[in-house]
């Protein structure tokens, strides 16, 4: 047996032929490389299941799913079936660097495993961070609920509430009581003074404060009045309404009330609290070599603005609209439609070849503004994706992998294929990139811009989950 192994006439049969031609440094690279084909393999097969959709349904949204109704979002069923086969061990990391309102790290969180979520958007962070927060803390705080219901409407805030960013948004009255009720969250509950407490730069508050706060917006929300632009991913605010403080105070306890339930449904003792992150896709602050799995989906390329979407939570938090906080996290964001450099930027000659030609077919484009300003914003674009492709690769294990749900669009008449764009990025990092679904999108994002239609005819979207996985040499 010992003179056929060496000879390896049946070593390719027994396994060994791996072992006679190879060193020993060499099987640990070869053996993720045969568990990472499996998980892709896996990933292909699991497609075909019926809950493997990556379109998450807002309107028959129910649960977490409902706290924050993320339309580019993709549904809890999809990261489930995503660590089902992913197989991890219990402890293992999972990050998702677009984190959005946080359902990555929630499912994560609750199913044993260390999540990261980071997003450059204080809201999501807020939303994230609320998803994680343990129903039984919400629960044993009933009689500090009504304590800082009566403190609030004792002691209303005494700041100037026509100065506040909620004034646009709500009565004065309300606005008072709002504030007055935040800040007794923040005394009781975070323990910490509300000097500088609203600013997005500062460490974002602890899951329970977190929870607290978003039942309020979304209370303040549901009894303010708002109106939808020519783009309707924009809100501004409406009419002024008769809501009154107690209105905002019964709204707050019944949002408490319901959104706990959701929390009690999801309660688990695997569960490990995510570390929610405010923080830039491309400038992760995150140890090399460090995460296991990546679930993710990068702003798609529809020229989107996503903060905008976001106007009133974000005035919530104290920062308006049109006021230099806003703006700047408007232009910082991945996708954003507002450019960041005067000059008209050459491409990189290491770009990959597909991100050139789809740049050159834009800037050479027959209609207004492509060579200038529709130019800019998509190499912006796809510089973001590139360096952010760069982060993840150097945070990523030598056997983790990256699934992505990305979608394809359109510039007028061209094709923006950014799955293949984003499989092409990757290569040049070092990852090998494979489609493993790839669906029709009949209603989508893309059909917000009326004024597209002479272009629409023959346009055809699709929605593809990809895995990227580290070459090994």
């Amino acid at each position: 047996h010992f003179e056929r192994r060496r000879s390896g006439k049946t070593s390719a049969r027994r396994g060994f032929l791996i072992r006679d031609r190879v060193g020993r440094d060499q099987m640990p690279a070869i053996r993720s490389q045969m568990l990472r084909t499996s998980l892709t393999e896996k990933l292909r097969v699991a497609a075909t299941h019926p809950h493997m959709n990556t379109k998450r349904n807002t309107k028959h949204a129910h649960g977490r799913e409902a706290w924050f109704p993320y339309y580019a979002g993709y549904p809890e069923k999809f990261v489930e079936i995503i660590l089902d086969q992913a197989a991890l061990k219990k402890g293992a990391v999972v990050l998702d660097p677009w984190n959005g309102s946080g359902t990555t790290t929630s499912i994560a969180s609750y199913r044993g495993f260390n999540s990261i979520g980071i997003d450059i958007n204080p809201v999501a962070v807020l939303v994230a961070s609320a998803k994680i927060s343990g129903s039984r803390d919400n629960n044993r705080n009933d009689f500090l609920i009504e304590k800082i219901c009566q403190l609030a409407t004792r002691e209303p805030n005494e700041q100037d509430a026509s100065s506040d960013s909620l004034s646009k948004w709500l009565p004065l009255d309300v606005v008072s009581i709002y504030r007055a009720i935040e800040q007794h969250i923040l005394c009781n509950i975070e323990k910490k003074s509300t000097v500088d407490y609203l600013n997005p730069a500062m460490m974002p508050l602890s899951p329970t404060a977190s929870f607290f706060i978003l039942a309020l917006m979304r209370a303040a929300r549901s009894i303010s009045t708002m109106r939808t632009a020519s783009n309707p991913t924009w809100i501004r605010p409406g009419v002024e309404t008769d809501c009154r403080p107690d209105h905002l105070i019964k709204a707050w306890k019944y949002q408490i009330s319901n959104m706990s339930a959701n929390l009690d449904l999801n309660a688990s003792e695997d569960f490990i609290p995510s570390n929610i992150i405010l923080g830039d896709s491309r400038n992760i602050e995150l140890e090399d070599e460090m995460v296991d799995l990546i679930i993710t989906s990068p702003p798609y390329c529809t020229r989107v603005d996503y903060i905008k979407s976001t106007s009133f939570e974000l005035a919530a938090l104290g920062i308006s609209d049109g006021d230099v906080p806003f703006e700047l996290v408007r232009r910082s964001c991945m996708g954003s439609t507002l450019v960041r450099n005067a000059t008209l930027p050459e491409i990189p000659n290491e770009w990959p070849i597909e991100i050139k030609d789809t740049l050159s077919h834009i800037r050479n484009h027959a209609s207004k503004a492509s060579g200038s300003y529709y130019y800019k914003t998509y190499w912006q674009y796809f510089d973001d994706l590139i360096q952010s492709v760069g982060e993840l690769k150097r945070c990523l294990k030598f056997n983790g992998s990256i699934v992505m749900v990305v979608q394809t669009s359109y510039y007028k008449d061209v094709l923006i294929d950014v799955p293949k764009l984003l499989i092409a990025t990757a290569r040049t990092h070092g990852l090998n990139g494979s489609t493993v679904s790839c669906k029709p999108v009949h209603n989508g994002l893309f059909q917000i811009n009326r004024k597209a239609k002479e272009y629409a005819l023959g346009r055809q979207y699709a929605e593809a989950v990809i895995c990227l996985e580290p070459y090994n040499d």
